[in-house]
Formats: structure tokens, C-alpha cells, sequence
């Protein structure tokens, strides 16, 4: 198990460390920040004095050395707007994403995966058809074109909800709901592939050749049985968590990070959209991590394969 958790950590790191060094170099070669900070009317020697004072004068390998120390040391650089330090700007997005990821991804799993098992459990009836037909419209539709439809009926032409911005729970109501739709059909999907698999296993029969009932089979060992890939699914959910809402961030102007990135981006704020960037890729590797090792210890099969 040690060895396992090594390799996987090392993995981790390395995936962590090439993260760091594309950004880098993506966003050094995208073009000089002056530009898009000063404007493009802006004398030389202003434009020189800048270049300086945030070290972009000194060579790409002697810049790429002091970000990794500036990174080794929990120093993102500072952004270009305001001059505060990109980690704090980022870090004061957090809560609002947190919450609105957090309730959408609890909502979407609390109606998903019972939809899911209903479906499978139903398969060829009535249920299952509606189901499956629902849940391939909230897969195929973007979430965008949610959101923006959320805000003509709840916003415009109702007017019982807001349309922007956040602070109060009626706030939370059209940004959740477009990010859980979209992954409760996910989940609802995945739910009643994995299920219709495990029902068809030999074991299932021989439980129910015991005398258990089939409520009770299906929720003592297939639902267990199933939950490896919404596992998976789950971790791949989780792990965008950080800019997984920037398009409905957006849509309903959430002061999150994902509206961070899109205006840093816009700005060409480089320190802000590195840290977001390197963020979000530690919130994948983390969750990846994360999954493998409960995979390990959901299935002992996998463990014993492992440790071979």
C-alpha cells in the first residue's frame, strides 16, 4: 500500500510540476503584458520602466527560475491590477464558487443517481424512456443556453429571481440549478449504465435466489456494486470544482473565480491567471489522487492487483 502511495504521489508531482512549467510558458509567449496594461500609446521609456518593476526585462529562463522559487515559496506574484498579491485576489474568489459548486454538485447527485437507479431498475418501461429522453437533453444542452433561458423566465419575464450578482440565497437559486441540471444527467446516465451491469451479474441472481427481497438486493449489493464509476464521475466533477462554473460565473456576472479568469484573461493579468490555472490543476490531481486511493479501498480486488 506504501509503495502504491508513493508512485501515486510521485505521479502527482510530476503532473503538478509540468502544470506549472506550460503555464508558464503559454502565458510568456502570448505576448508582452505592457501592451495590454499601458495601452499601446504609451512611451517607450514608460513601457520599459514596467517591464522592470514586474521582471519581465530579465531572460525567460531567469524569469521561469524566480517563479519556481516565488511558487516553492507560496508566491504567486503580485497582479497587475492594484499590485496585491495574485494568490489573495484569487483566494477571496474562493467562497463564492465553493458554495455555488457545493450546492449544485449535492443537488445534482441527490437527484441523479436515484434517477439513475429508478431507471435501471425500470429499464424498457415508461420511466426508463422518460428518463433516458430527460436526462439527453440536459447532457446535449449548454450550459449557457440555461442559464440565459433561466433569466428570460425567472428573470425577465416572471421577475421573481435575480439575474446577477450574488449575496442572498434567491441569488444561488438560477446558478445552481443550471450547473446541478446539466450534472444530474451525468450522473443519472452513468447511475443507470453501471446498474444495468451489475444486475445482470451472476451474484445478483444467486441474492435474490436466497430470498431477499429485489428492494433490498438492489440496495445492499448492486448499488454498492455500481458505485466505482460514479466514483470516477464524481472525482471528475469534483476536481473542476475551482473553474468548473466559469461559463455560468459568467452568464450571471457570480463573483467567483471563473469571472476572475475570463476578466484576467481579458486584461492579460498573467500572476492572477497562472494562479488560477496552477489551482485548478491542484484540485484535479488532488481529486485524482483522491479516487485511486478509494478505488483501493472500495475494492479489494484492485488492491491485490496493485500490490502484485
Amino acid at each position: 500500500m506504501a509503495a502504491i502511495l508513493v508512485r501515486k504521489l510521485g505521479r502527482a508531482a510530476l503532473t503538478v510540476f509540468l502544470l506549472i512549467t506550460f503555464t508558464f510558458v503559454v502565458l510568456r509567449l502570448s505576448g508582452d503584458p505592457s501592451f495590454h496594461v499601458l495601452g499601446v500609446d504609451v512611451d517607450q521609456a514608460a513601457r520599459d520602466q514596467f517591464r522592470a518593476r514586474w521582471g519581465l526585462d530579465a531572460s525567460i529562463l531567469t524569469q521561469y527560475g524566480a517563479y519556481l522559487a516565488g511558487i516553492t515559496g507560496g508566491d504567486f506574484g503580485r497582479s497587475f491590477v492594484g499590485a496585491r498579491p495574485a494568490l489573495d485576489v484569487v483566494l477571496e474568489r474562493v467562497p463564492a464558487t465553493l458554495s455555488l459548486m457545493g450546492l449544485a454538485i449535492g443537488l445534482a447527485i441527490a437527484i441523479g443517481i436515484p434517477a439513475g437507479v429508478v431507471a435501471a431498475v425500470y429499464r424498457n418501461r415508461s420511466i426508463d424512456r422518460l428518463l433516458i429522453a430527460v436526462t439527453a437533453v440536459g447532457f446535449c444542452i449548454p450550459t449557457f443556453v440555461t442559464g440565459i433561458t433561466l433569466i428570460l423566465v425567472f428573470g425577465a419575464f416572471l421577475q421573481v429571481l435575480p439575474t446577477s450578482g450574488g449575496g442572498t440565497i434567491a441569488h444561488y437559486v438560477m446558478p445552481v440549478a443550471t450547473i446541478a441540471l446539466a450534472d444530474a444527467a451525468i450522473f443519472a446516465r452513468f447511475t443507470r449504465s453501471a446498474m444495468l451491469d451489475v444486475l445482470r451479474q451472476p451474484y445478483i441472481r444467486a441474492a435474490m435466489a436466497r430470498g431477499g427481497s429485489y428492494a433490498y438486493v438492489v440496495r445492499h449489493h448492486a448499488l454498492p456494486n455500481a458505485a466505482l464509476p460514479l466514483v470516477t464521475i464524481a472525482g471528475l466533477i469534483l476536481g473542476s470544482v475551482i473553474v468548473g462554473a466559469t461559463i455560468t460565473e459568467n452568464v450571471f456576472a457570480w463573483p467567483g473565480i471563473g469571472r476572475l479568469l475570463v476578466a484576467s484573461v481579458v486584461s492579460r493579468d498573467v500572476a492572477v491567471v497562472q494562479t488560477i490555472v496552477i489551482l485548478a490543476g491542484l484540485s484535479m490531481v488532488v481529486t485524482n489522487l483522491a479516487v485511486d486511493l478509494l478505488y483501493i479501498w472500495l475494492d479489494p480486488r484492485i488492491r491485490t492487483r496493485a500490490d502484485r
